[in-house]
Protein backbone atom coordinates (compact mmCIF):
# COMPACT_ATOMS: atom_id res chain seq x y z
CA UNK A 1 0.00 0.00 0.00
CA UNK A 2 1.37 3.42 -0.92
CA UNK A 3 2.18 5.84 1.89
CA UNK A 4 -0.55 8.35 2.72
CA UNK A 5 1.48 10.47 5.13
CA UNK A 6 3.25 13.79 4.66
CA UNK A 7 7.00 13.50 4.87
CA UNK A 8 7.07 14.89 8.42
CA UNK A 9 5.83 13.24 11.63
CA UNK A 10 2.87 10.89 11.31
CA UNK A 11 0.76 12.50 14.03
CA UNK A 12 0.77 15.76 12.06
CA UNK A 13 -1.07 14.05 9.19
CA UNK A 14 -4.18 13.57 11.32
CA UNK A 15 -4.25 17.25 12.13
CA UNK A 16 -3.61 18.06 8.47
CA UNK A 17 -6.71 16.07 7.47
CA UNK A 18 -8.71 18.19 9.89
CA UNK A 19 -8.01 21.35 7.87
CA UNK A 20 -10.83 22.59 5.69
CA UNK A 21 -13.48 20.58 7.52
CA UNK A 22 -13.96 22.52 10.74
CA UNK A 23 -13.35 25.91 12.31
CA UNK A 24 -10.86 24.65 14.93
CA UNK A 25 -8.37 22.96 12.66
CA UNK A 26 -5.10 21.28 13.36
CA UNK A 27 -5.48 21.18 17.15
CA UNK A 28 -6.30 18.31 19.45
CA UNK A 29 -9.07 18.93 21.94
CA UNK A 30 -8.07 20.31 25.32
CA UNK A 31 -11.06 19.11 27.34
CA UNK A 32 -12.62 15.78 28.20
CA UNK A 33 -15.48 14.60 25.98
CA UNK A 34 -18.03 11.82 26.00
CA UNK A 35 -20.83 10.50 23.84
CA UNK A 36 -24.28 10.68 25.39
CA UNK A 37 -27.42 8.87 24.24
CA UNK A 38 -30.47 10.12 26.08
CA UNK A 39 -29.47 10.22 29.73
CA UNK A 40 -26.68 7.63 29.41
CA UNK A 41 -23.00 8.24 28.79
CA UNK A 42 -22.07 5.56 26.27
CA UNK A 43 -18.46 6.53 25.65
CA UNK A 44 -15.83 8.51 27.54
CA UNK A 45 -12.87 9.47 25.35
CA UNK A 46 -9.26 9.38 26.59
CA UNK A 47 -7.92 12.39 28.48
CA UNK A 48 -6.47 15.19 26.30
CA UNK A 49 -2.89 14.67 27.49
CA UNK A 50 -2.94 11.15 26.00
CA UNK A 51 -4.06 12.19 22.52
CA UNK A 52 -0.71 12.86 20.78
CA UNK A 53 0.72 9.50 21.81
CA UNK A 54 -2.48 7.58 20.95
CA UNK A 55 -2.80 9.13 17.50
CA UNK A 56 0.90 8.70 16.76
CA UNK A 57 0.72 5.05 17.80
CA UNK A 58 -2.31 4.42 15.57
CA UNK A 59 -0.74 6.05 12.52
CA UNK A 60 2.58 4.33 13.14
CA UNK A 61 0.77 0.98 13.09
CA UNK A 62 -1.03 1.95 9.91
CA UNK A 63 2.25 2.88 8.26
CA UNK A 64 4.33 -0.09 9.34
CA UNK A 65 1.92 -3.05 9.54
CA UNK A 66 2.23 -5.50 6.65
CA UNK A 67 -0.01 -8.32 7.92
CA UNK A 68 -3.53 -6.87 8.22
CA UNK A 69 -5.44 -6.60 4.94
CA UNK A 70 -6.10 -2.97 3.84
CA UNK A 71 -9.87 -3.53 3.92
CA UNK A 72 -9.66 -4.46 7.59
CA UNK A 73 -6.98 -1.91 8.37
CA UNK A 74 -9.06 0.96 6.97
CA UNK A 75 -12.02 -0.05 9.15
CA UNK A 76 -9.83 -0.37 12.26
CA UNK A 77 -8.36 3.11 11.74
CA UNK A 78 -11.86 4.52 11.29
CA UNK A 79 -13.03 2.89 14.50
CA UNK A 80 -10.01 3.88 16.57
CA UNK A 81 -10.28 7.52 15.52
CA UNK A 82 -13.84 7.44 16.85
CA UNK A 83 -12.60 5.73 20.02
CA UNK A 84 -9.77 8.20 20.63
CA UNK A 85 -11.93 11.19 19.66
CA UNK A 86 -8.89 13.43 19.14
CA UNK A 87 -10.76 16.60 18.15
CA UNK A 88 -13.46 18.70 19.76
CA UNK A 89 -15.72 18.09 16.77
CA UNK A 90 -15.71 16.33 13.40
CA UNK A 91 -14.22 13.04 14.56
CA UNK A 92 -16.78 11.03 12.60
CA UNK A 93 -15.96 12.86 9.39
CA UNK A 94 -12.24 12.45 10.00
CA UNK A 95 -12.64 8.71 10.62
CA UNK A 96 -14.67 8.24 7.46
CA UNK A 97 -12.20 10.37 5.47
CA UNK A 98 -9.25 8.26 6.61
CA UNK A 99 -11.04 5.05 5.74
CA UNK A 100 -11.84 6.39 2.27
CA UNK A 101 -8.25 7.55 1.68
CA UNK A 102 -6.73 4.24 2.80
CA UNK A 103 -9.10 2.24 0.59
CA UNK A 104 -8.66 4.55 -2.41
CA UNK A 105 -4.89 4.29 -2.24
CA UNK A 106 -5.09 0.52 -1.97
CA UNK A 107 -7.41 0.17 -5.00
CA UNK A 108 -8.70 2.88 -7.31
CA UNK A 109 -12.20 1.41 -7.44
CA UNK A 110 -12.81 2.87 -3.98
CA UNK A 111 -12.47 6.36 -5.41
CA UNK A 112 -16.02 5.74 -6.64
CA UNK A 113 -17.30 4.26 -3.38
CA UNK A 114 -17.46 7.16 -0.90
CA UNK A 115 -17.50 5.95 2.69
CA UNK A 116 -19.47 9.03 3.77
CA UNK A 117 -22.43 8.06 1.57
CA UNK A 118 -22.32 4.43 2.69
CA UNK A 119 -22.45 5.40 6.36
CA UNK A 120 -25.19 7.97 5.78
CA UNK A 121 -27.46 5.26 4.39
CA UNK A 122 -26.80 3.05 7.46
CA UNK A 123 -26.44 5.66 10.15
CA UNK A 124 -28.45 3.92 12.86
CA UNK A 125 -26.53 0.67 12.43
CA UNK A 126 -23.25 2.62 12.30
CA UNK A 127 -23.77 4.09 15.76
CA UNK A 128 -25.06 0.78 17.10
CA UNK A 129 -21.91 -1.14 16.15
CA UNK A 130 -19.67 1.68 17.36
CA UNK A 131 -21.30 1.32 20.77
CA UNK A 132 -21.11 -2.46 20.62
CA UNK A 133 -17.39 -2.40 19.84
CA UNK A 134 -16.80 0.19 22.53
CA UNK A 135 -18.52 -1.88 25.22
CA UNK A 136 -16.74 -5.05 24.11
CA UNK A 137 -13.35 -3.37 23.85
CA UNK A 138 -13.01 -5.01 20.45
CA UNK A 139 -13.27 -3.46 16.98
CA UNK A 140 -14.55 -6.70 15.39
CA UNK A 141 -18.27 -5.73 15.28
CA UNK A 142 -17.41 -2.44 13.58
CA UNK A 143 -15.01 -4.09 11.12
CA UNK A 144 -17.69 -6.63 10.16
CA UNK A 145 -20.20 -3.81 9.65
CA UNK A 146 -17.72 -1.85 7.50
CA UNK A 147 -16.89 -4.85 5.31
CA UNK A 148 -20.57 -5.71 4.76
CA UNK A 149 -21.34 -2.09 3.83
CA UNK A 150 -18.44 -1.98 1.36
CA UNK A 151 -19.50 -5.31 -0.15
CA UNK A 152 -23.01 -4.01 -0.77
CA UNK A 153 -21.71 -0.72 -2.17
CA UNK A 154 -19.37 -2.53 -4.57
CA UNK A 155 -22.20 -4.84 -5.67
CA UNK A 156 -24.31 -1.78 -6.43
CA UNK A 157 -21.46 -0.17 -8.36
CA UNK A 158 -20.90 -3.32 -10.44
CA UNK A 159 -24.64 -3.47 -11.19
CA UNK A 160 -24.65 0.14 -12.34
CA UNK A 161 -21.61 -0.43 -14.55
CA UNK A 162 -23.16 -3.52 -16.14
CA UNK A 163 -26.35 -1.60 -16.88
CA UNK A 164 -24.34 1.23 -18.42
CA UNK A 165 -22.31 -1.22 -20.50
CA UNK A 166 -25.51 -2.85 -21.73
CA UNK A 167 -26.83 0.55 -22.80
CA UNK A 168 -23.60 1.41 -24.60
CA UNK A 169 -23.56 -1.97 -26.37
CA UNK A 170 -27.16 -1.47 -27.53
CA UNK A 171 -26.36 1.99 -28.90
CA UNK A 172 -23.24 0.66 -30.61
CA UNK A 173 -25.23 -2.09 -32.36
CA UNK A 174 -27.77 0.44 -33.56
CA UNK A 175 -25.06 2.69 -34.96
CA UNK A 176 -23.55 -0.29 -36.76
CA UNK A 177 -26.82 -1.16 -38.53
CA UNK A 178 -26.88 -0.63 -42.35
CA UNK A 179 -28.13 2.80 -43.39
CA UNK A 180 -30.97 1.19 -45.36
CA UNK A 181 -32.82 0.49 -42.13
CA UNK A 182 -33.30 4.23 -41.83
CA UNK A 183 -36.39 4.00 -44.07
CA UNK A 184 -38.39 1.93 -41.58
CA UNK A 185 -41.50 3.71 -40.21
CA UNK A 186 -40.14 3.80 -36.67
CA UNK A 187 -36.87 5.31 -37.88
CA UNK A 188 -38.66 7.90 -39.96
CA UNK A 189 -40.84 8.97 -37.04
CA UNK A 190 -37.80 9.28 -34.81
CA UNK A 191 -35.96 11.44 -37.34
CA UNK A 192 -38.99 13.61 -38.02
CA UNK A 193 -39.20 14.41 -34.31
CA UNK A 194 -35.73 15.94 -34.18
CA UNK A 195 -36.16 19.68 -33.64
CA UNK A 196 -33.03 20.68 -35.59
CA UNK A 197 -34.32 19.26 -38.93
CA UNK A 198 -35.74 21.92 -41.25
CA UNK A 199 -39.38 21.39 -42.15
CA UNK A 200 -38.66 20.44 -45.78
CA UNK A 201 -35.94 17.96 -44.78
CA UNK A 202 -38.32 16.35 -42.27
CA UNK A 203 -40.85 15.86 -45.07
CA UNK A 204 -38.20 14.20 -47.25
CA UNK A 205 -37.32 11.75 -44.46
CA UNK A 206 -40.97 10.91 -43.98
CA UNK A 207 -41.54 9.80 -47.60
CA UNK A 208 -38.39 7.71 -47.96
Amino acid sequence: MRSIWPTRETAGSARHAHEGLLAQVGRYRTTGVGVVQGSRVVHVAPRPSALPALVADLLRWLQTDREVHPLVKAAVVHYEIELIHPFADGNGRIGRLWQHVILSQWHRVFEYVPVESIIHSRQEEYYRVLGLSDRAGDSTPFVEFALEALRDALSGLVGDLRAERSTVDTRSRRLAEPSATRSSPARSISLCSRPFLPQRQAAIWAVE
